[in-house]
């Protein structure tokens, strides 16, 4: 049995026989098993299919398993909240890179409107593309992470603008007859270009910077947080009294650290991912008895993962932040080897 994070609708196992697909089972569910903090990841079943076609059933896992893990490029979302903010990521940077595509879908989109065309964007490259064209795009995207994906998605949008502009088109005419998503999936599985053309279509895109696609996903990230607290739902809560901190925690904590109550840092507990709440809290640094350097802040808490920070003010309001990664990562240096303005994952949050 396949993990609950796979779509079953989109197990695509692009002409493997019998027993390749059950080899592609086997990796995603050890992956499934390995990685149990991954709730949702759509395309992990798709790209180990086509891996398969490549290699054997070993190096697929490794390499996959490296996907998941990687820390410095997005290769994989593993979330709902992260896929959701992919297909926003792209239809808000679609409407600055390729504006006139952009404004062409939402005219063509009709009563559905162009959220519901952008929410299938990465089966535009994964389930509607000939193999030939979507080998070259792994290509790529193994090597620069899943903004080959975005490049590419906006290179569609482009390439299906010029080819139903003109009223009297075949595709104008697939679009106004069966909707403007059955008629991009039909274009992108009969992509009137070669595999080449599609890349530099993709690439010929300017100003389409790592540095900017971050800022927007980030942004975006954040939005749909808020919404999510602003109304009180959550798509990962942790049970309201399962896995608590023990009592001994609780009396530790309090021993230690008066920047919380029980009742507050039950409040907080609930908060957290599930799987988090199975480890029990340990106070790594307190300004009581550790002072306020922030050197000696950095070199007790850096390598610890994840964290939570809180803060007391002189009018004993509390607020902090749910880190989810390592604080040593502040370091980091990304592909230009400039030091990352920011890091952590979609888990990571404010409170107060």
């Amino acid at each position: 049995m396949l993990p609950p994070f796979v779509e079953a609708t989109h197990c695509i196992g692009y002409h493997l026989t019998r027993k390749g697909r059950a080899v592609a089972d086997r990796v995603v569910s050890v992956l499934g098993y390995a990685c149990p903090d991954i709730t949702y990841s759509p395309s992990l079943y798709p790209i180990t299919a086509a891996l398969l076609h490549f290699m054997p059933e070993e190096e697929c896992y490794h390499c996959m398993a490296s996907l998941v893990a990687s820390k410095e490029k997005m290769f994989i979302t593993q979330t709902k909240l992260l896929n959701e903010v992919t297909w926003k990521t792209v239809m808000q940077i679609a409407k600055k890179h390729a504006k006139s595509a952009a404004q062409h879908l939402s005219r063509l989109s009709g009563a559905i409107g162009p959220e519901r065309i952008y929410a299938d964007w990465q089966w535009w490259i994964l389930a509607a593309l000939p193999f030939p064209h979507l080998v070259r795009v792994l290509d790529c995207f193994f090597h620069e992470g899943i903004k080959v994906f975005y490049r590419v998605a906006l290179a569609i949008l482009i390439l299906f603008h010029k080819h139903t502009s003109n009223q009297n088109s075949e595709w104008y005419a697939e679009a106004t007859k069966n909707g403007v998503d059955h008629a991009i999936d039909k274009f992108c599985r009969n992509m009137p270009v070669s595999p080449t053309k599609l890349l530099r279509t993709a690439f010929s895109i300017r100003a389409l910077s790592s540095q900017y696609i971050s800022r927007v996903f980030i942004k975006t990230e954040m939005t749909l947080k808020s919404k999510q607290v602003i109304t009180g739902s959550r798509l990962v809560r942790s049970r309201s009294s399962d896995n608590l901190p023990t009592s001994q925690s609780q009396v530790n904590i309090q021993m230690m650290s008066h920047t919380l109550t029980i009742r507050e840092l039950f409040t907080l507990w609930s908060w957290l991912p599930v799987r988090i709440t199975m480890y029990q809290p340990v106070l790594l640094y307190t300004t009581e008895e550790h002072g306020c350097s922030l050197t000696t802040f950095y070199v007790r808490v850096e390598h610890h993962e994840p964290t939570l920070l809180m803060i007391k003010t002189c009018n004993n309001e509390v607020f902090g932040a749910y880190c989810s990664t390592r604080w040593f990562e502040r370091n980091q240096k990304d592909e230009r080897g400039n030091r990352q303005a920011y890091f952590g994952t979609g888990e990571t949050f404010l409170f107060r």
